[in-house]
């Protein structure tokens, strides 16, 4: 089952980087999807986003990710920011949770 019309939005503070350079990241949405390009039935998708210099266009950066991957990527994002100096112990882990389905 398809979930895109509750795609979760975040507003990020980044950059990302392609073939042609770096550029400011702003936006991203996660949702379940079935999976155009990966070999398997589904999972999760991430698109990061950002402005186009065009008016009304938007280039994005699509990740599929099997629910296994999703959540690696989730502990690991979660230990990397508790292991930052400054970052209150086990602060990444209670913003972030990862629920299972159910």
């Amino acid at each position: 089952m398809c979930s895109f019309n509750q795609a979760v939005s975040v507003a990020l503070s980044g950059s990302g980087k392609d073939n042609r350079g770096w550029f400011d990241l702003n936006k991203a949405q996660v949702y379940h999807d079935h999976f155009i390009e990966a070999p398997l039935e589904g999972g999760v998708v991430i698109d990061f986003l950002r402005p186009d210099p065009q008016p009304g266009k938007m280039v994005q950066v699509s990740f599929e990710l099997s629910a296994e991957s999703a959540r690696e990527l989730a502990l690991a994002i979660q230990a990397t920011l508790a292991g930052m100096p400054g970052e209150p112990e086990h602060a990444a882990a209670q913003r972030i949770t990862v629920q299972a389905p159910g």
